[in-house]
């Protein structure tokens, strides 16, 4: 995240994303004499013992972390008392000691910061039900994929039809029905037989600048509608 010309931010990215089971799995591994159900049966239970001492109202410290408890919301008064609408119990935990100690442990990698471009993956004629095949002028297409989100009244946003054999011609369509990060659905415009790569171009959030994506496969365009 750049600051200024000459201050910039980490963004940290997580290596990996652990849930309960993969949790349970290491407790459980060869050689530590846990069994899944007695691993499970003790996680629960400490669960379950957290909980019982948050509701009584207290703090909790524990080498891995700590618990507080606050209220939001402001009070009008020193006689006003507590309102649901108004104000909020809200229960916070931070690091414990054991988990502060490892921040000093814990391995770097600097990794170049990644391009952010629209993603088509599946282009589907959804009327003849085709999926990666052919370009019917005419028919309803759907392009799915990631960062599609377009503006359809921007003449320089949209999806492109390129033939292969004329890479600089651009055939642009000019009826969208639904523009979403995920999915784009529009009319085939009418355009020559032959084969076509397609590129979605878009301003995609937090951007100014115009970016484009390419289906991953070539699409061979019908002269005629089935």
């Amino acid at each position: 995240m750049n600051l200024n010309a000459d201050e910039y931010l980490a963004v940290v990215i997580s290596s990996k994303k652990v849930d309960i089971n993969d949790i349970i799995d290491f407790m459980v591994a060869e050689g530590t004499g846990l069994t899944r159900p007695q691993a499970m049966a003790y996680f629960e239970k400490l669960e379950q013992t957290i909980e019982y001492f948050v509701k009584e109202g207290a703090t909790i410290t524990t080498p891995l972390f700590r618990t507080r408890t606050f209220i939001s919301g402001m009070f009008r008064n020193e006689q006003d008392t507590f309102d649901a609408s108004r104000h909020q119990v809200n229960v916070r935990l931070s690091a414990g000691t054991r988990l502060n100690q490892l921040e000093s442990q814990l391995a770097i990698k600097k990794i170049s910061r990644q391009t952010v471009v629209p993603q088509p993956k599946v282009f589907l004629d959804m009327q003849a039900q085709l999926k990666n095949e052919k370009i019917i002028p005419g028919h309803i297409a759907c392009i799915t994929g990631r960062y599609l989100k377009l503006n359809p009244e921007d003449p320089f946003q949209g999806v492109f039809f390129i033939p292969v054999n004329r890479p600089k011609k651009e055939i642009r369509v000019n009826v969208y029905y639904k523009s979403q990060p995920s999915e784009l659905l529009f009319q085939v415009p009418t355009m020559p037989s032959g084969r076509y790569t397609v590129v979605v171009k878009a301003v995609l959030r937090h951007h100014k600048s115009i970016r484009q994506g390419k289906l991953p496969v070539v699409l061979q365009c019908m002269d005629t509608e089935l």
